[in-house]
């Protein structure tokens, strides 16, 4: 009897002692990072009807070696480029000869060090030249025949009195100026929990070809990644991720400097904008939303009206982070504590292998935001998809997390 009250004794001794410590991350205030954590709701996701599995015609392309995270595809002829998560920069030819054209930073030893050997993420060809968002080192124009790279804007450059963090995805109109977004202020890259998890700090910037200067044209985006220019250049849109729709900034007429919800309540988060090639778009949609996601599957739907859950995961990792970095101070520095840290600050994942529903859906809409239908998967075929490249004989799906690109005959879409 006297052992179990013991025990009961201890466990209520733990209980109370880890309900203190959660309170006080909780309540004790200017506790870095020192965040606004406000509830959001999201629109219900707008369901199509009816369903089909036009995405488990899509094939993996056959290529003579691995790649990993081919986010968003560039086309010149007939060779397809795209960005992989160890900074290389990398040409499909025809028969799927793999090649390394440039490489955007220095070598690497594993993901966990993605700031230092670059992520390719958006890239659009411009005058011969490829232009890339980089989300850890800035814009940078590529030649890919001879591999130089030039920095347009580094990430840490201060635009309108904050720090350039993370470059997620771009577009470039005819007089060579790159609208671009900053996926978060709150962070960089790899800290991007603290976007995803607190205040909204992401913005739409434009770099001006002219004077080489980047201005912010928009500010308190959710994670803004998908970026796209209407085909007459008078608005551009912007995917915001963690709110699951489109924003228009219009950039002439009557409404220049103005912005709308374009469109809303996508049965998925966002990630980049493409043309359809028919007036409309494509947007691909990383991960699935309820009813399309099995319910508690999609974390944004599940801690949106969660605040202080939000605040405690955020501030529990924090504490990790300083404590691991506590430790690197007497160890110096060390590829198990990078690992550590890289698994700390993604919450577990690995983008080399990442766990992601295998339900798939790309959205398209039209040139008024009008959502014509939802190409979806039901056994197979392209998943976590980023984006949607159409080419006129096949149209091309890249992921940011898997090994591969996957294709589908473009009439077949039509």
């Amino acid at each position: 009897m006297g052992f179990i009250i013991f025990i009961v004794k201890t466990l209520l001794k733990v209980t109370l002692a880890i309900a203190v410590f959660v309170a006080a991350l909780l309540i004790t205030p200017g506790l870095p990072p020192n965040l606004k954590f406000e509830s959001f709701t999201l629109t219900p996701a707008k369901l199509m009807s009816p369903t089909n599995s036009i995405l488990d015609k899509a094939e993996p392309l056959k290529l003579n070696r691995e790649i990993i995270g081919p986010e968003s595809i560039a086309s010149r002829g007939d060779d397809l480029f795209t960005g992989l998560i160890y900074g290389d920069i990398i040409k499909i030819n025809k028969d799927g000869k793999v090649t390394t054209v440039a490489k955007t930073g220095k070598e690497c030893q594993g993901h966990h060090w993605d700031t230092k050997c670059g992520r390719p993420l958006g890239m659009r060809f411009h005058r011969g030249k490829l232009v890339v968002a980089d989300g850890a080192l800035g814009i940078l124009r590529v030649d890919v025949d001879t591999g130089s790279i030039e920095t347009l804007t580094p990430t840490g450059e201060i635009v309108d009195g904050k720090e350039m963090s993370f470059p997620d995805d771009l577009d470039v109109d005819t007089n060579g100026n790159i609208y671009y977004s900053d996926a978060s202020t709150n962070g960089n890259m790899r800290s991007a929990t603290l976007e995803l998890f607190g205040e909204p700090s992401g913005r739409l910037l434009k770099y001006n070809a002219k004077t080489k200067k980047t201005e912010a044209l928009l500010n308190g985006l959710h994670f803004p990644n998908g970026i796209q220019l209407s085909q007459n250049e008078d608005f551009v849109l912007v995917a915001e991720f963690m709110r699951a729709r489109i924003i228009r900034y219009f950039l002439k007429g009557a409404r220049k400097g103005e912005h709308e919800v374009f469109v809303d309540g996508l049965p998925g988060l966002p990630d980049n904008i493409r043309p359809n090639g028919r007036g409309g778009y494509y947007i691909g949609l990383f991960m699935p939303r309820y009813p399309y996601a099995k319910a508690g599957e999609n974390l944004v739907d599940v801690l949106s009206d969660k605040p202080l859950l939000r605040k405690l995961i955020v501030r529990i990792q924090y504490l990790f982070l300083s404590l691991i970095n506590t430790i690197e101070v007497f160890t110096g520095p060390d590829v198990l504590i990078d690992q550590v840290r890289s698994t700390v600050q993604l919450l577990g994942s690995n983008p080399e292998n990442m766990e992601v529903p295998k339900k798939s859906i790309v959205t398209e809409i039209d040139g008024n935001g009008k959502i014509i239908k939802h190409l979806e998967n039901k056994i197979g075929g392209a998943i976590a998809i980023s984006e949607v490249h159409v080419g006129p004989t096949f149209t091309y799906f890249g992921t940011a997390v898997k090994k591969t690109i996957w294709k589908i005959k473009t009439k077949d879409l039509q």
